[in-house]
């Protein structure tokens, strides 16, 4: 087993407060939603390097193209659909 080591990050008040939610609501810690958004981050560079698209396909067969933006102020209230997706259909 590895050993992990501690770092102190500083998050905007509201942040803090959405990461604490949907931490519970997945049912983990905060440390382990904060590793899974880094690791889906390294999805998003590895695409990019590799001229390659993220996409969500939805229940209904509709892709979407999931946008990363790295300069974006965090926004509690932003759905997915300001957060640059946009519907394709399935092919």
């Amino acid at each position: 087993m590895f050993k992990k080591k501690v770092i102190s990050i500083k998050f905007q008040p509201d942040a803090t407060s959405v990461l604490k939610e949907m931490a519970k609501e997945e049912g983990v810690p905060v440390n382990e939603l904060v590793e899974r958004a880094i690791n889906f981050y390294q999805v998003h560079m590895d695409a990019k390097k590799n001229h390659k698209q993220v996409c969500l396909q939805r229940p209904d067969g509709v892709i979407e193209h999931v946008v990363m933006h790295t300069t974006v102020q965090f926004q509690p209230k932003m759905c997915a659909a300001s957060m640059g997706t946009e519907e394709r259909p399935t092919p």
